[in-house]
């Protein structure tokens, strides 16, 4: 035996060993592509156990063994050979198609060929197409290299795919994908040229190393601190398996996290992950379990006993999670899943389960139930308001409203508020109330006020002379006053629409959270720019009167809930409230005004601007400026 052989032996053999090692260390996420490779594994590991016996029984032209243990082996040599091409091509499939459908077609195609690949093999012992033995030993037949050519052409079928895809597949995934069919095709036809050589073993081996550090290494699936499989690798799973099998899902998340890291740190916190994640599994064995931030979820396509996960957890996290340091004191909020099926993808289905456990951030434990269909319809309008907010802003679809705002002596129009509204696919307009915070909690808000103030700019610029607006008020959210780059932005819009930043009035609401010296210099600079500042929503809740004195506005807006109470209540507040503001300097706008009545005790009051339904509702632009035009 030459040293080349046992070089290529020794290659083989330590290749498959670390790959089977790190395989099998660990639980895989129950999807195909895992399963694929897993067969890619085993069929290679095989197939170079097959491939050394057979040379071992074709030594010498087989004269030591019986013709039947020659055919026998030949035969699944090609077999094994065709199962791992099979495997190969089935994982290149997966991950080069973007198209579920597509994937299952070709699939299909290849496991076509593989049975008409493997009849054909077998028949060889009648018709001698793939190989016969004779007494000369092991002959190659006379359609001896249809094997080899079947799988050269399968294995370009994925390469197709990654053209068709390469612009929904990261650069470097493409790349190596190409690189270990690559090899793949080397090997076989290195198979072809010098068949007395291992080489074709050795590269798939190294298309299996690749295969593993690109797509199954452990990392790109598993959650470090916890060892619990990623949310990427839950949205893997659901891709699957929801609408496919049915699944029952218990889900839990620490509650008040954030507060809990500033309180024990987050070493303590990391040591109490790991000890919750070592409970559940010791406690709930046979399942999969995953870790995402504070949120763990325990998965199974077999039935679980919420009613005894529930109480055991409860149970649980009443003591505390003690390691050689602290004694950490947690509580959780939690709730159960069966077969939830109307998602189109993971992602939403993930995502929702994400907004559960928020919505159910300050629920006992002792409250948590199964998740009804009902509340999952709530989730899901949440989730559809955030994926067409998403979709509004990335295509610059935000529309412009228009309420007016009338001088209370006179009764005309001299200025109107502009606001953000989007619709839905079927052209509804979506709710501020429901699209609003979801910006301010992505960071959309940056782009959909930005949209909104230019097409302010462009309002005023076509129409503002027409209509003799004195000012147009914009709003901005608490977050666009942290943005240090809004101001010569804000700038810049104007100066293109050649219109005065003077004409222009920020609405801001004042917050319990708000940094009030970062918002103080955001006012500054706006206003060394020509810019004027109006409170917003005053009474609604936080701001009071020692606070707005310290900051630049020229205009309070009273929210609409105050105006109400007092006119329902005959309450004094509002018209001292009103009498401060006043003796301050700042002129007064009065929200919610409903009806003539309303005008008329709020016009006693001196209120200097009304704004409300009595006058419009907010309106389209064009509608506005057919309204209001001269």
């Amino acid at each position: 035996m030459s040293y080349e052989f046992l070089w290529y032996i020794f290659l083989d053999v330590s290749v498959i060993i670390i790959l089977l090692f790190s395989n099998l260390e660990s639980r895989k996420i129950p999807i195909r592509q895992s399963r694929y490779f897993d067969g890619v594994v085993i069929s290679q590991i095989l197939f170079i156990l097959a491939d050394l016996l057979t040379r071992g029984v074709n030594y010498d032209g087989g004269r030591y063994f019986p013709a039947p243990v020659l055919w026998l082996a030949n035969a699944l040599f090609f077999l094994l050979f065709l199962l791992r091409s099979f495997f190969f091509f089935g994982f290149s499939v997966i991950v080069a198609t973007a198209d579920d459908t597509c994937r299952k077609v070709m699939i299909r195609i290849g496991k076509i060929l593989l049975v008409v690949m493997s009849a054909l093999v077998v028949s060889s012992y009648w018709t001698k197409a793939v190989f016969l033995v004779d007494t000369n030993g092991y002959q190659r037949g006379w359609f001896g290299y249809i094997v080899y050519a079947e799988s050269l052409i399968l294995m370009l079928l994925p390469v197709i795919c990654l053209q068709k895809n390469r612009r929904k597949l990261r650069k470097r995934l493409r790349i190596t994908t190409e690189f270990y069919i690559a090899l793949c095709e080397l090997g076989v036809i290195s198979r072809i040229l010098f068949g007395h050589h291992l080489m074709m073993s050795v590269f798939g081996s190294l298309a299996i190393f690749i295969i593993f550090v690109t797509y199954e290494h452990p990392r790109y699936f598993k959650e470090g601190i916890s060892d619990c499989f990623s949310e990427e690798a839950m949205v893997q799973t659901f891709e699957e398996w929801v609408g496919q099998r049915e699944y029952w899902m218990y889900c839990f998340a620490i509650q008040n996290f954030s507060e809990m890291l500033e309180i024990y740190g987050r070493y303590q916190m990391d040591q109490a992950v790991r000890m919750i994640s070592e409970f559940i599994k010791k406690r709930y064995p046979g399942h999969y379990y995953f870790y995402t931030n504070q949120r763990f979820a325990i998965l199974s396509d077999k039935p679980m006993n919420f009613d005894f996960i529930r109480s055991s957890l409860t149970e649980r996290f009443r003591k505390p999670w003690v390691n050689e340091e602290a004694n950490v004191f947690l509580t959780l909020s939690q709730f159960a899943v069966h077969n939830y099926t109307n998602y189109e993808n993971g992602m939403d289905l993930v995502q929702s389960l994400k907004i559960i456990l928020e919505r159910r951030e300050d629920v006992t434990d002792e409250l948590s139930t199964e998740i009804t269909d009902e509340e999952f319809s709530i989730i899901d309008r949440s989730l559809q308001v955030k994926k067409r907010l998403n979709y509004v802003v990335r295509r610059d679809m935000a529309e412009l409203f228009l309420q007016p705002i009338i001088n209370a002596q006179t009764g005309r129009l001299v200025g109107a508020e502009a606001l953000i509204r989007i619709r839905d696919e079927d052209g509804n307009l979506i709710y501020p109330s429901e699209f609003i915070p979801v910006a301010e909690k992505n960071g959309a808000i940056i782009s959909l006020g930005t949209q909104i103030y230019e097409r302010a700019c462009r309002f005023l610029s076509q129409h503002q002379e027409t209509l003799g607006l004195t000012w147009l008020n914009v709003n901005l959210s608490p977050i666009q006053c942290m943005d240090e780059t809004l101001p010569d932005r804000f700038c810049e819009i104007a100066k293109k629409y050649q219109v005065p930043t003077s004409l222009i009035t920020l609405e801001i609401t004042e917050e319990a959270d708000i940094d009030f010296r970062k918002l103080s210099v955001f006012m500054q600079q706006m206003m060394e720019r020509g810019f004027t500042f109006s409170l917003d929503d005053y009474g609604s809740g936080y701001s009071n009167i020692s606070r707005v004195k310290n900051l630049p506005f020229r205009n309070i807006k009273l929210d609409k809930e105050i105006v109400w109470d007092h006119l329902r209540y005959q309450t004094p507040l509002l018209p001292q409230v009103i009498h401060s503001f006043q003796q301050m300097g700042y002129s007064i706008t009065a929200e919610g005004v409903e009806n003539e009545e309303m005008a008329d005790v709020l016009s006693l009051y001196g209120i200097d601007y009304f704004q409300g339904f009595y006058y419009s509702r907010p309106i389209p632009v064009d509608e506005f400026v057919g309204k209001y035009s001269k």
